[in-house]
This record gives structure tokens, C-alpha cells and sequence, in this order.
């Protein structure tokens, strides 16, 4: 789909409607919550919010952020800040969840102009993506809270790291594999 938002939506519903091989349920349940995101990026929120609906388990974390997102999208700020509330107070969530959790609480606070919830809940989201060097929800929400976040020296320090974690982790591949012997077989 090559970063074309209706390519990969069409992709993900092709995958889905197999019915020579049906996608196990696990892998159902993450094309939906994918294409639900795709719909919420391409400005389409009710059509993110039915898809989730149809979710059997529609309770679990990364279902309800999911349609937190959707619901801010669709300008319901807080129905969605009350969704996410328990689930970035929980522990042990894995860190993707809370990374995107914690970056709808950001946007909904950015868009109310309330520029210090916006850059704690970023500062959260940037906590929990540094260690697992998570950049992609980061990226995504990035240039809609530059803006209301670039006086804080302190988080721009916290995504350049994000920025630099992976391209760390390229260069220390790239060293171990010149310094090491080669493969005789």
C-alpha cells in the first residue's frame, strides 16, 4: 500500500474476507483495530467506531483506545478522556497501548488548549516508547502536538532520543556485524 491510507485499508479488508483461509481471530481482531485506525487518520471516525463496535470483546485496553481515539476524533473530548482514564492508570498494560493511550490523552489535551496536560501526557507516551524505541504512534500524532509543545526543551529532548534509539541500534548492528569473523561454511 506503499503509505496510501486506501490501499491499506483495502489491503487489510482483503486479508480479512479470506474464506478459503480465515485469518485466526487474534489476527482478525488486530485488521479491524488496524483498519478502524486507518479510518480514524483518513477523518472518518464513525466508520472506526462501528468497526470496534463489532469487536466481541469490545472491554479489552487496545479496543477502548481505539475508540477513545475515534470518539475525540469525532469531537466527543470527553466520553473519550473518561474511556482512557482507567487504562492509563492500569499496570502491566503492554507499552504499545499505553504509548497510544497516553498520545490520544495528549492530542484531546493539545486540542483543548491545555498546553501542560498535553505535554505530561506526552512526556508519559515518550516514557514508554523510548525503552522500546515504539517511534511509529509518535510519528503519527507528532506534528499535531509540535505546535502547542515546541517550548519544552525537555521533550524535544525526549523525541530526539526516541528519534536516535532505533538508528542506535542500527549503527551498533552495522559495527558487530564488520567487526565480526566471517561465516566459512
Amino acid at each position: 500500500a506503499r503509505g496510501e491510507l486506501p490501499g491499506a485499508a483495502r489491503l487489510l479488508i482483503e486479508v480479512d474476507r479470506q474464506t478459503e483461509h480465515p485469518p485466526p481471530e487474534w489476527m482478525a481482531r488486530e485488521i479491524t483495530l488496524s483498519l478502524a485506525r486507518l479510518r480514524i487518520i483518513a477523518g472518518r471516525p464513525g466508520e472506526a467506531l462501528r468497526l470496534v463496535g463489532d469487536l466481541t470483546e469490545p472491554d479489552l485496553p487496545d479496543v477502548v483506545v481505539v475508540r477513545a481515539a475515534a470518539l475525540a476524533a469525532g469531537g466527543d473530548t470527553e466520553r473519550a478522556r473518561d474511556l482512557l482514564r482507567p487504562v492509563t492508570g492500569s499496570a502491566g498494560l503492554p507499552s504499545p497501548i499505553l504509548i497510544e493511550a497516553w498520545l490520544v490523552m495528549a492530542t484531546l489535551a493539545a486540542a483543548g488548549g491545555e498546553a501542560g496536560n498535553a505535554r505530561a501526557a506526552l512526556a508519559r507516551a515518550l516514557r514508554e516508547a523510548i525503552p522500546e524505541s515504539q517511534r511509529r504512534a509518535v510519528q503519527q500524532v507528532w506534528t499535531r502536538l509540535r505546535r502547542v509543545l515546541r517550548d519544552d526543551d525537555a521533550l524535544t529532548e525526549q523525541h530526539r532520543a526516541l528519534q536516535g534509539a532505533t538508528t542506535g541500534i542500527a549503527r551498533r548492528a552495522e559495527r558487530t556485524a564488520e567487526s565480526s569473523d566471517p561465516i566459512v561454511v
